[in-house]
């Protein structure tokens, strides 16, 4: 009973804050004139916000070259920096996508003619941030904001957040036909570290699997991943399992895999030697729409373990769409977990991902 009155106090704070905001908002210049620079925020937490957001520096360099284009990221996202070689500009954040007042200055000192708020959800920090860069501000926020330029509104389970990118673009009256796919350019050294860490653990056919879906979600619990590279080995039985993840996560992965010798673990790598390892995989098996955005732009297939409850799951249906037809062979396993809980070894049935991997395979 205390927590629902503390939480529902919480919840009028923050629409307080969010008022006050809007309101800061309505005064808040907007200069005119030539775009030279554009800013884009994005979402912090999930690998797919840096997929999707890859496109957009590309674009506008081929369109627009005399356009300067920059992306703010989270430090802890750093690793996913690839991503974002068409940009001219990045600036990286220490903690959380929510800019502190040092890079807030290293930006206002750059002077962007328009901000590009990509975050699903506007924090008030956000707001205020917005405020302070006298900038021209368009917002894929849930919250409505008021601004000069109307701001389209986010339905994640009927319009892909390519769309709404494209349309804010358009708001600009940067109409020059945008080529959304994901292409994802990776470098010859990064193909090249793969395959030598490939030669080196004598992988050939092999299934790529992961843990975490991001720092925001748990994921796949070690023993939920023990199940499914139960389930991968008797369905492939020829296949090698390699684990994928960040450098934290490579310790335990060694406690819990180390003596397996089927299992390989590539986690620690950097993020495009991990997606060039993706690449040459016959199948990834993840918990996250992350690693199917990069395995639809490889036309890897993919089998994802997800929670009921978890909002991701209303990306589906666009996941074909964001490889153009590339890879129409997607499957989804369902799990039930809440949607910040990790999908223990209760919450995914074998049966389904065996029929989804056999439905895969004998294609």
């Amino acid at each position: 009973m205390l927590r629902r009155r503390i939480d529902r106090l919480n919840d009028q704070v923050r629409a307080l804050k969010l008022k006050l905001v809007i309101a800061l908002f309505d005064h808040a210049p907007r200069p005119r004139g030539k775009i030279q620079r554009i800013l884009f925020l994005r979402h912090d937490g999930k690998i797919g916000d840096s997929i999707v957001t890859s496109f957009l520096g590309h674009e506008l360099r081929r369109n627009y070259p005399e356009i300067e284009s920059a992306v703010l990221i989270s430090q802890n996202n750093l690793w996913t920096q690839p991503y974002f070689s068409g940009y001219s500009k990045t600036f990286v954040v220490k903690k959380g996508i929510w800019p502190s007042i040092r890079s807030a200055l290293e930006i206002r000192k750059w002077k962007p003619d328009v901000v590009v708020n990509l975050a699903y959800d506007l924090k008030p920090k956000t707001a205020f941030f917005l405020c302070a860069l006298d900038s021209q501000v368009i917002s894929l926020s849930r919250q409505r904001l008021k601004a000069e330029v109307a701001e389209p509104r986010i339905d994640r389970s009927r319009v892909h957040f390519a769309d709404q990118v494209v349309h804010c673009l358009e708001l600009l009256d940067l109409t020059k036909p945008v080529e959304t796919t994901y292409r994802i350019q990776l470098p010859d050294a990064d193909m090249a570290q793969a395959q030598a860490f490939l030669d080196e653990q004598g992988m050939d056919r092999f299934v790529c699997l992961n843990l975490k879906a991001s720092a925001a979600l748990k994921g796949l619990s070690l023993q939920a991943a023990a199940r499914v590279v139960a389930t991968i080995k008797t369905v492939l039985p020829e296949h090698q399992i390699c684990f994928l993840g960040t450098r934290e996560e490579r310790s335990e992965l060694n406690d819990a895999f180390g003596l397996d010798s089927k299992v390989k673990i590539a986690a620690g790598l950097s993020f495009a030697v991990q997606m060039a390892i993706v690449k040459k995989s016959d199948l990834i098996v993840t918990p996250d729409t992350s690693w199917v955005h990069v395995a639809s732009a490889f036309a890897t297939p993919s089998v994802i373990i997800y929670r009921q409850e978890d909002s991701a799951a209303m990306e589906f249906p666009s996941l074909v769409w964001a490889g153009r037809g590339a890879n129409k062979r997607s499957l989804f396993a369902v799990g039930r977990a809440d949607y910040k809980d990790e999908v223990d070894a209760s919450t995914f049935s074998e049966t389904e991902l065996q029929q989804a991997i056999n439905a895969l395979f004998s294609k």
